[in-house]
C-alpha cells in the first residue's frame, strides 16, 4: 500500500492558518444568515453564492463568458423550477451523487474520466439540487436545522483534512485527490455525527431520536465526501489546482461549497429533522 511522504510542518502550519481565518470569515455571514433571514433571504443569498459555484464550474470546463452566462441562466431556472415541485424530488440527489462515486472510482481504476458534455449536465443537476435543498431545509427545519448540515460538513472537511496531514498513511484515491486518505476520511465518519447531534441539540432543533439521527448522519458524511472528490476529478481533468482564486486557502467558492453541495440534497432525504411548529 502506498504511503504519503511526510508534511513539511512549516508549510503545513501556514496552509491551515490561512484556511482557518478565511473559514472564519466566511463562517459568520453564513450563521447569521440562516438564523436571521427568513427563507426567501436564504434563497436569494444562497442561490447567488451557488451561482457562483455555476460560474466556476463553466470556467473547469474552458466555456467562455457567454457560455457560462447561458449555463448560470439554465442553472437558476432549474433551481426555480425545482422549488416550485414537491420536496420528494430532492431525493435525485442520491442517485446523481452514487453515479459520481462510480465515476471516481471508474477513473480510479484505470478508466476514462466523464466527458465534458457530461461533467456539464451533472453540474447543472447537481447545482439546482443543492440550492433547492438548501432552501427547503430552511423552510422545514428553520436555521437550526441549517447549522446542523453545516457543522456536519465543516467538521468533516476539516477533520478529514488535519487527521489527513498528520496521521495520514493510506491514499483514498490517489489518482483523483493525492491529499485524501483513509485515515482521515474514517476520522471525519466518527467524528462529525456527533459534532452535528450536539449542534442540533444545542440549538434545539427537534430530532426523532440521538441513535437513528446520528446513523442517517453518516451516509450524508460520504456524500460530501463524494462532492469533494468529484469536483477534484473535475480539476484533475481540467488541469487546474482550484476553481479560482476568491478565497485564501481555499481556492474559489466551488472548492469551498463542493462537499456542501453534495451533502445538502441527501441530508434532506436521509436525516429526521422535525420540522417546528
Amino acid at each position: 500500500m502506498a504511503t504519503i511522504a511526510p508534511v513539511n510542518p512549516v508549510d503545513t502550519n501556514s496552509t491551515l492558518q490561512i484556511r482557518l481565518a478565511t473559514s472564519a470569515v466566511l463562517a459568520a455571514p453564513s450563521v447569521a444568515g440562516v438564523i436571521f433571514l427568513p427563507t426567501w433571504g436564504v434563497a436569494l443569498v444562497w442561490g447567488s453564492v451557488l451561482g457562483l459555484a455555476a460560474w466556476e464550474w463553466g470556467w473547469l470546463l474552458g466555456g467562455t463568458r457567454r457560455e457560462r452566462s447561458a449555463y448560470l441562466a439554465a442553472c437558476a431556472l432549474l433551481t426555480g423550477l425545482l422549488l416550485l415541485l414537491p420536496a420528494a424530488v430532492l431525493a435525485l440527489g442520491l442517485p446523481l451523487w452514487a453515479l459520481a462515486a462510480w465515476s471516481i472510482w471508474r477513473f480510479e481504476q484505470g478508466g476514462a474520466a466523464p466527458s465534458r458534455s457530461a461533467r456539464l449536465l451533472f453540474a447543472a443537476a447537481a447545482l439546482p439540487l443543492a440550492a433547492a435543498s438548501l432552501v427547503t431545509l430552511h423552510a422545514q427545519g428553520g436555521g437550526g436545522a441549517c447549522l446542523t448540515l453545516f457543522t456536519l460538513v465543516w467538521t468533516a472537511d476539516s477533520v478529514a483534512y488535519l487527521v489527513g496531514k498528520h496521521f495520514g498513511r493510506q491514499r483514498l484515491a490517489p489518482l483523483v485527490s493525492p491529499g485524501k486518505t483513509r485515515e482521515g476520511t474514517l476520522a471525519a465518519c466518527l467524528l462529525a455525527p456527533p459534532a452535528a447531534l450536539a449542534m442540533a441539540s444545542a440549538l434545539g432543533v427537534p430530532v426523532s431520536g440521538a441513535t437513528t439521527f446520528l446513523i442517517s448522519l453518516l451516509p450524508v458524511v460520504l456524500f460530501a465526501l463524494v462532492g469533494d472528490l468529484y469536483e477534484s476529478l473535475v480539476k484533475r481533468v481540467a488541469g487546474r489546482k482550484d476553481s479560482g482564486v476568491l478565497l485564501p486557502g481555499h481556492g474559489g467558492a466551488l472548492d469551498r461549497l463542493d462537499s456542501l453541495i453534495a451533502a445538502a440534497p441527501a441530508f434532506c432525504v436521509l436525516v429526521p429533522v422535525v420540522s417546528p411548529p
